[in-house]
């Protein structure tokens, strides 16, 4: 993924795909599908990349891992934000910010609020998405995602 060439990942990882289809390895389908999913979205498939995050998502869930299971959620419901289920993914994030509370998990949290402060933004929901905007703290964010932030702000008007 890293150099570029998403079809030759993709390739590669499909091939592991086949191979474990059948296999009882939880730990390492959720990892292939979430590859899988980020490759599709690099190639300009949004769609398909739901799918893998979607498998992804169940195959953490089988694997119980809780931080896994929370990124998985998480991926889903950004994926379903790019193919434009709006209303699934708000409820998706709500249900990132519970369970990212749950397992203190900072980041997802703030991500989550992130992403419905943009979803709300662009619905024209303002006061909404300053809801959101208000709940983050931008010191747990990676440098895109405080661009994305400080547009927020800068749109709502509305961070310190």
């Amino acid at each position: 993924m890293y150099t570029g060439d998403y079809n030759k990942g993709h390739n590669l990882l499909s091939a592991l795909e086949r191979k474990f289809s059948d296999h009882n390895n939880h730990f390492i389908k959720k990892q292939i599908y979430t590859i899988l999913g980020h490759l599709a979205f690099r190639k300009g498939s949004p769609e398909n990349a739901l799918s893998y995050m979607q498998q992804a998502y169940e195959s953490a869930i089988k694997d119980k891992g809780n931080l896994y299971k929370l990124i998985a959620q998480y991926n889903v419901a950004r994926a379903m934000q790019f193919v434009k289920q709006t209303m699934t993914a708000k409820e998706r994030f709500k249900e990132v910010i519970v369970y990212a509370e749950q397992l203190n998990e900072q980041i997802f949290r703030n991500l989550a609020h992130l992403r419905l402060a943009q979803i709300y933004s662009e619905e024209k929901s303002l006061e909404t998405a300053k809801l959101f905007v208000s709940e983050i703290n931008s010191h747990d964010l990676l440098p895109t995602d405080i661009t994305t932030y400080q547009k927020l702000c800068d749109r709502l008007k509305s961070c310190s």
